[in-house]
């Protein structure tokens, strides 16, 4: 087998995070392909709607889990569009 080879993850929505659920098949030295990533930080990697949001993303108060940790629209979100949010 191949040592030290990288396990690569699809990509879908082109942000540079890797879905977790979509490995490759096998490890390698490159990608393999386009649309492939070596990281797993994406908790939604879908194509025209996820781009906004893996595990570097800023939360904002969308209704979604902008930064993947669990929690959707915590006290420190960044307001976006007419949401508004008070203690």
């Amino acid at each position: 087998g191949l040592v030290g080879g990288t396990t690569w993850y699809a990509d879908d929505d082109g942000d540079g995070y890797g879905d977790p659920a979509n490995p490759s098949t096998n490890h390698s030295c490159t990608a393999p392909g386009a649309g492939y990533v070596n990281n797993d930080g994406d908790c939604y990697d879908v194509k025209n709607a996820g781009e906004n949001v893996n595990n570097g993303a800023l939360e904002v108060c969308d209704g979604l889990d902008n930064d993947c940790d669990s929690f959707t629209d915590e006290d420190d979100a960044a307001e976006d569009g007419d949401d508004k949010w008070w203690d």
